[in-house]
C-alpha cells in the first residue's frame, strides 16, 4: 500500500475514530508467523499493510491488517520449527 492511499483512508473516517492493528488473516497465519519469529527471531521486522477494514458499530473505526512482505520465508523458518520442535519430543 502507497502512503498516498493510506492517508486517503484515514482522512475518510471521524478524527475520534479508533484504529487497530491485526496480524494476518486468520489463526493459521497467526500460527505461522509464532513459528517463524521462534525459529529465527526476526519474523516480524518488515510487514506490511494487507488491507485495511472499516467496521460502523455505531462508530467507524479501522482494522490495518498487516502481513510479512516474503511469504515464503516465512514457510520454510514455521518448518524449522516444526523440525526442532518434533526432534525435542522424540527426545
Amino acid at each position: 500500500m502507497k502512503v498516498r492511499d493510506l492517508i486517503k483512508i484515514l482522512q475518510s473516517l471521524d478524527p475520534e475514530s479508533s484504529v487497530s492493528f491485526s496480524l494476518g488473516r486468520d489463526d493459521e497465519y497467526r500460527a505461522q508467523c509464532a513459528k517463524a519469529e521462534l525459529a529465527r527471531g526476526d519474523c516480524f521486522e518488515c510487514l506490511n499493510i494487507d488491507r485495511i477494514e472499516i467496521y460502523d458499530d455505531g462508530n467507524l473505526w479501522a482494522d490495518i491488517v498487516l502481513e510479512l512482505s516474503n511469504l515464503l520465508y516465512m514457510g520454510e523458518a514455521a518448518e524449522e520449527f516444526d523440525e526442532q520442535y518434533v526432534k525435542k519430543e522424540r527426545n
